[in-house]
Order: structure tokens, then C-alpha cells, then sequence
């Protein structure tokens, strides 16, 4: 004989907690499984709560499961044993709608190179290593700006918004909001990737706002397309031409790191290149040019 039991465990299985203790003890919770298999799936419902509804998100198929998960009893020979099941049932249509138009402006954004105009306050990856918290304030403002930056937050808002419909608690939200990575392209034609991430912030009346910043990552290049030299052995042969007027900053990234730079400029004259090799005596040292007058 078998019997459902949705909202409390019986005495008898007063210890099924025991067997998922990160999972909520009842009502609504939500998880993520991109990529899973139905089974998959059905499993990661099962670990997100011990006794409701579990939703589970799935980027690579834009698609939401829902299941009710409840403990089942069964008497064989007079004992008694739980088995926790999770019955998938036809989840909102509006729900899953918003979901798949998220992620495919997620997938957009991840997509789109950012080219910052001339004059942007950050002219390369060079002077962005060396200022991350500036450059990342700098190009998170300049990407508010942009129209298909509002479109993709609109999208993200309109899925928190439905989920929280669904009572899915603010945490298990936050999760369902994937990071991307973006390509930013400087003034100067070098490049950096940056990790754009989602986050939901609570508003004074108790909303959820979805806010995004981005963090700076190593993974950059020279305006020659070649990979920024982050060692003194990888400063050997590498040079730099006028791009963008941010000569200066490639000058700064090698004395940055330890390169002693040489070259006459001075008052009226602009650095136009800069070229870095080992001389005849095993030194290495970084050569600047400059135009005056």
C-alpha cells in the first residue's frame, strides 16, 4: 500500500531530511542543470527540496522542468520505507517564455564586442591591468548606455519577475541568472574579456531589481592582436605602434612590470611607439619613440 505525503513526513520518516540537508525542507525551490538529461533533471529536483515543487532551468535547451517532489510510503511485510520521487507536471507557459527570451539575449550579449569610442577614459587593455576597479566602473557605465544592454535587462528583470510569481525563493532566483563572458575592444585596438555577471538586488519595498557588474580578467591583447606580455620573457620582441594615442600606457605596463623603458621625449613630444628585445649584453629593455614639436 502506498500513500503521497506532500507537506510533512511521517513519524515513521521523521529522519528523510537526513538524507538531502541542502535542500529546502518544503514549498517551492529552483535549481539549474544545463545540458542535463531528463533523468538529470528529475535528479537535480530531487536534491532542491524535500517536500513541493522544484523548478529546474536549462540554459542549452532554453527550458524550464517542473516537478512535484513529495515522499512515497510502502508497506512490504509490515515495514514500512520512504522513497522520495519527483513527478514532473507541465510547468507555466508564461514562465518558461520568459526564461527562453532571456537566455537568448544572454547568448546575444555574450556575442557582442564592445568597442569603446576614442577619448573613452580607459585607451587600452595596458592601462586596464594596471587599474582594474577604474577600467570595470569606467566600461560598466558605457555599457549602461547602450540600447542592447537595456533590452537584455529588461529580459532578465521579466524572468525574476515570473519566477518570483512562483514564490521561487530570491537565492534560488540569483542562481537561475547565468554569467557571460563579453570582448571589449579599447580605443587602441587592444582587447580584453571581462565576465558579465547577474545579480538581484532587493529594492526598499521588497522587489527584486536585477543589477549587472563585470569583472576584469587577465585574458587580453596588444593592440598588435598578439597576447599581452604579462613576464619580462614574454616582453622580448614585443612592440607597439601609435593606436589610439595610448603608447603612454603600453611605456607604464612595462615599467609595470620591472622593464626598464628608454627613448628621449619630453615636453611637446608624444610617444609613437615602443619596442622591447634583449641587447648584445643579455639585458632586456623596452626602446620608446616619440614625435615633438
Amino acid at each position: 500500500m502506498r500513500s503521497k505525503l506532500f507537506l510533512l513526513c511521517a513519524m515513521a520518516i521523521s529522519a528523510c531530511a537526513v538524507n538531502t540537508p541542502q535542500a529546502s525542507a518544503s514549498g517551492v525551490a529552483a535549481d539549474v542543470c544545463h545540458g542535463c538529461s531528463t533523468g538529470a533533471m528529475a535528479a537535480k529536483a530531487l536534491g532542491a527540496i524535500n517536500n513541493g515543487t522544484a523548478y529546474v532551468f536549462n540554459e542549452h535547451s532554453k527550458d524550464v522542468n517542473k516537478y512535484l517532489v513529495y515522499f512515497e510510503m510502502e508497506d512490504r511485510r509490515g515495514r514500512s520505507s520512504a522513497t522520495k520521487v519527483a513527478d514532473e507536471v507541465p510547468v507555466e507557459p508564461e514562465l518558461k517564455s520568459k526564461y527562453g527570451e532571456y537566455v537568448t539575449e544572454l547568448s546575444l550579449a555574450g556575442n557582442t564586442e564592445i568597442i569603446l569610442p576614442p577619448g573613452f577614459p580607459v585607451g587600452s587593455s595596458a592601462h586596464s591591468l594596471m587599474d582594474p576597479p577604474f577600467s570595470e566602473t569606467s566600461i560598466e557605465q558605457h555599457i549602461s548606455s547602450l540600447s542592447f544592454w537595456s533590452v537584455f535587462l529588461l529580459k532578465a528583470q521579466a524572468i525574476v519577475n515570473s519566477a518570483a510569481t512562483k514564490n521561487i525563493p530570491f537565492l534560488d532566483i540569483a542562481h537561475i541568472l547565468t554569467s557571460t563572458k563579453v570582448t571589449v575592444q579599447y580605443p587602441d585596438g587592444s582587447t580584453q574579456e571581462f565576465t558579465l555577471e547577474i545579480s538581484i538586488k532587493i529594492d526598499s519595498n521588497g522587489i527584486p531589481v536585477t543589477e549587472f557588474e563585470i569583472q576584469s580578467s587577465n585574458e587580453a591583447t596588444a593592440p598588435n592582436g598578439g597576447a599581452v606580455p604579462t613576464a619580462p620573457i614574454s616582453f622580448d620582441g614585443f612592440e607597439v605602434s601609435n593606436g589610439g594615442g595610448s603608447i603612454q600606457d603600453w611605456i607604464d605596463w612595462a615599467t609595470h612590470n620591472n622593464i626598464p623603458v628608454t627613448g628621449a621625449g619630453g615636453q611637446g613630444c608624444t610617444a609613437t611607439g615602443m619596442t622591447c628585445g634583449t641587447n648584445n649584453n643579455g639585458i632586456l629593455r623596452c626602446v620608446a619613440t616619440y614625435t615633438c614639436g
